[in-house]
């Protein structure tokens, strides 16, 4: 059903007039100086790097605002492989940062986790963002987390994210001797990204660093952090 989904919405695009996601230039589908703000935050991702309380790094390719946010709320809206592509450079920058800023560049062998969201949530919009993410980018990635998160997270403030997603996530398997690389697409208070790290370590494995496409929070000094 999300397959057929995602045909009929890249049909329409090409179909029907329609604006820039980012901007809202008539009939464009994205536009040049869109294209170009998203793969400029993809050439340097710096400046929106944290610490989750467990250790881990964060690294985020950009502030989630302007032409650049607006994109990733048409994306996760739409699901479009279109909008999806737009961010690859994105997402690639800040994975190569991620493992850059976690001193992890010798690993053997790094596997990268969507970090996951519920599968209500999922059927409801025809597909996952995360993942659609990775695949557009023809970046390979692990399914070993499912997740029975109980409520939306938009609502709640930090501590209530945090009790909300406490235990909703668990490991499918033994991970022992495995190392990760946690990925997401919207970084706000870090809860969700603490729940997968904190299941994947109770399940033996290991987590060095996170990389998402935005963060909400604004550029801080290096040694900043979600606590």
């Amino acid at each position: 059903m999300g397959v057929l989904r995602g045909l009929l919405q890249e049909a329409a695009a090409i179909l029907l007039p329609t604006n820039c996601a980012g901007c809202g230039l008539e009939n464009r589908r994205v536009c040049v100086d869109c294209l170009e703000s998203v793969s400029a935050v993809g050439q340097s991702v710096n400046g929106l790097e944290r610490l989750l309380p467990s250790g881990e790094p964060v690294t985020s390719a950009f502030e989630y605002s302007g032409r650049a946010a607006a994109l990733l709320v048409a994306f996760k809206q739409q699901g479009t492989s279109r909008l999806a592509r737009t961010f690859r450079p994105a997402l690639e920058a800040t994975i190569a940062s991620a493992i850059q800023f976690s001193g992890s560049l010798g690993e053997p062998r790094i596997e990268l986790v969507a970090v996951p969201s519920t599968s209500a949530s999922d059927r409801k919009r025809g597909f996952n963002p995360v993942k659609t993410l990775l695949e557009a980018a023809c970046l390979r990635y692990s399914e070993v987390l499912s997740s029975s998160i109980r409520e939306s997270q938009k609502q709640l403030g930090v501590q209530d994210r945090l009790a909300n997603l406490r235990n909703s996530m668990r490991a499918r398997f033994d991970l022992t001797d495995r190392t990760f690389l946690l990925v997401d697409d919207i970084v706000t208070t870090g809860a969700s990204l603490t729940e997968a790290a904190r299941a994947i370590h109770s399940a033996g494995g290991r987590v060095v660093a996170c990389a998402t496409l935005a963060s909400t929070l604004k550029k801080k000094s290096h040694d900043s952090n979600f606590a």
